[in-house]
């Protein structure tokens, strides 16, 4: 029997051997792996100096080793012979009967010294680097590359294979990916349990600055399905200041790795005709078990991705994104619906479900700016990356001719400041702070307004104005779903709010030019000749009578009648609001009408039958007095103008 348990036995196996092993399936030879392979496999799992020198000498490859064969079974479609693979059956029949059935080898190569650094050689893995042995051989295998490299970073002999693999420069014999990882695990290692306490930080700030010398990427981001970490963090979870300090030198970035941009790709996708407002379907899950169907476009889903704004976590990488997207045709309006949204009957398209399998439709998205302040809220405002973003989607060219649904969009939501701490008994210091990013929220909002009506024309900044007065003091207010298949559930008009973002809003327009008396267009009445439109407070005493031809009671359809107490103090505190401080007129007509005149109506009892009887029930005299000093104040103020 072949003595196979000394150092001595490869080199025999190695120098004695002639020809290669058979293929068990048709006794013929194979081309590789050979006897002398076989011998250089076992010299470098072993150790054994002499039979890598004996194969040196040979001439066989001391950098890779084939260690086994994958065979393909499929008949490679090529010209042979001038002859195509499908069209010499007869001669592919006979190869394969001479091949035993089998295709193409594929021989499997590895490294010689991922094998000696397996096996825990070092003597052995300092030869080869020393003979010349190399790791970007054609053919090797990547699951062996990969090996190397953690072996090397982060194996049990570590310090001495990585001051070989350094000094030797092999750094520049890998991939910039097998570079990067190489980086990344080398500091991950510092930190690991298992590490060497051999490796002296001096050492291991000399490995890394030979990795970026060789290209490895300050800037590397590996992650899974559940937790990213890039390379900057690595170095700092090792708590040392001067790999920190090589990184940053090498130019990594400290607010965390620039997002990969796909610019190239969707410049090529766009000018093959790609619609970068298409409407796509996708699914929605509410819960573990239940799934709807809602619809979307690719500015949605950008938003949607985005996790943070703040400056040290990516906020200027999405507004330069959000800035391509835009500035390449993507509208901020709306997404347009959907013919199944509007027709619950209307069928998909194969096309459309085949990745589904759910017919369950939800509700249609809302328009950009309403999800990102329903997603982050208003106190996200005070973060100057999400205001800048807000800037961009209002000032979109496209919204400059829907004006009245930006001010719709503006007009659902407020905020009112609480009271000043500093007169409290508990008041402490830091409550300066809360104060502050108040302020900041007003400021940030007062910024968007104003970039925004800049934008307008002195006709279309009038519209925006009497639109935005009217859905602020009309519109009923939001919060937040109350089941899977609503948008939005709205509340009656008794719990409107109306606080210091509506008359931060005012001040704004009203400083970029705003006529706060603006007649709105209405082409009906020009035809008819009765003169311009109502102005805003014409519009609002209309809807608190209920004669405003456009009201929808949200119960039972169009009904031009009142619908719960509608004279709360924040509507009356509105008015006066815009009276005395905006400059509203109350002596103005329309269809020879005062806003007071066309308030008298209240003082009927009728009415206050009405509202008293209705689901918004009050004391009978609280409604009559309400209405009463209403209108009381818009005659004097009315005499006063």
């Amino acid at each position: 029997m072949e003595d196979t348990g000394t150092p001595e036995a490869p080199v025999r196996s190695f120098e004695a051997s002639d020809g290669g092993p058979a293929n068990p399936s048709t006794d013929a030879p194979l081309q590789s792996p050979t006897a002398e392979d076989r011998g250089l496999l076992e010299a470098c799992r072993t150790g054994c100096i002499a039979a890598i020198d004996a194969a040196l000498r040979r001439g066989t490859s001391i950098s890779v080793v084939p260690i086994a064969s994958v065979v393909s079974k499929r008949k490679p479609i090529a010209v042979v012979g001038g002859r195509t693979s499908n069209g010499g059956r007869g001669e592919d029949r006979d190869a394969s009967r001479a091949g035993g059935g089998l295709g193409n080898a594929v021989i499997v190569k590895a490294l010689t010294l991922q094998l000696a650094a397996r096996a825990r050689q070092v003597e052995a893995f300092s030869h080869l680097v020393s003979i010349g042995a190399r790791l970007d051989e054609p053919g090797t295998s990547v699951a062996s590359i990969r090996s190397l490299v953690r072996l090397v970073t982060r194996g049990p002999d570590a310090p001495a294979l990585l001051r070989l693999f350094c000094r030797a420069n092999l750094a520049r014999q890998l991939d910039q990916e097998m570079r990067n990882e190489a980086l990344l695990w080398l500091l991950q290692g510092c930190t690991s349990p298992r590490s060497s306490p051999a490796l002296t930080v001096d050492e291991r700030v000399e490995f890394a600055r030979a990795l970026l010398d060789a290209g490895a990427s300050p800037n590397f981001v590996r992650g899974s399905a559940y937790r990213y970490i890039s390379t900057l963090s690595a170095a700092v979870f090792t708590l040392s200041p001067d790999l920190v300090r090589l990184l940053l030198d090498h130019g990594a970035c400290p607010d965390g790795p620039p997002d990969l941009q796909p610019q190239p790709i969707t410049d090529m996708l766009l000018d093959r005709g790609a619609d970068i407002n298409v409407c796509v379907p996708y699914l929605r899950p509410i819960t573990h078990a239940y799934i709807i169907i809602s619809f979307t476009n690719p500015l949605v889903v950008f938003l949607d991705a985005v996790d943070c704004w703040d400056g040290g976590g990516g906020g200027p990488q999405a507004l330069d994104a959000l800035w391509f997207l835009l500035d390449r045709g993507s509208s901020p309006d709306r997404p347009p619906i959907h013919p199944a949204q509007e027709n619950r009957r209307a069928k998909l398209t194969r096309r459309e479900l085949w990745h589904t399998g759910h017919h369950m439709l939800g509700p249609a998205r809302l328009d950009p700016i309403t999800d990102l302040l329903d997603k982050w809220g208003l106190g996200k405002l005070a973060t100057p990356a999400f205001t800048s973003a807000l800037e961009m989607l209002v000032g979109h060219p496209s919204h400059r001719g829907g004006v009245r649904a930006v001010a719709e969009v503006f007009a659902k939501y407020d905020y009112t400041r609480p009271p000043s701490s500093s007169s409290s008994p508990s008041y402490s210091p830091d409550t300066t702070d809360t104060e502050q990013k108040q302020d900041t929220i007003l400021d940030a909002w007062r910024r968007i307004v104003s970039s925004t009506a800049r934008l307008l024309a002195a006709d279309e900044l009038g519209e925006f104005f009497h639109a935005y007065i009217v859905c602020k003091v009309t519109c009923p207010s939001r919060s937040p779903p109350s089941g899977p298949l609503e948008d939005q559930r709205f509340h009656g008009p008794e719990v409107h709010k109306i606080g210091d973002l509506a008359t931060t809003t005012v001040a704004a327009l009203l400083a970029t030019g705003a006529d706060a008396n603006h007649r709105h267009h209405k082409t009906s009445l020009r035809n008819d000749g009765q003169g311009d439109g109502p102005t805003a407070l014409h519009s609002i005493c209309l809807w608190l009578v209920g004669r405003d031809p456009k009201e929808k009671n949200l119960l039972f359809g169009w009904k031009p009648r009142c619908s719960g107490f509608r004279h709360t103090p924040d509507r009356v505190q509105f008015i006066q609001f815009l009276v005395e401080a905006c400059g509203a007129d109350a002596g103005a007509r329309y269809q020879g009408r005062t806003p007071a005149e066309i308030l008298v109506q209240l003082r009927q009892p009728e009415l206050d039958a009405e509202e008293t009887t209705s689901v918004w029930g009050r004391d009978i005299e609280v409604v009559r007095e309400a209405r009463q000093a209403l209108v009381g104040w818009l005659e004097n103020a009315a005499k006063t103008s």
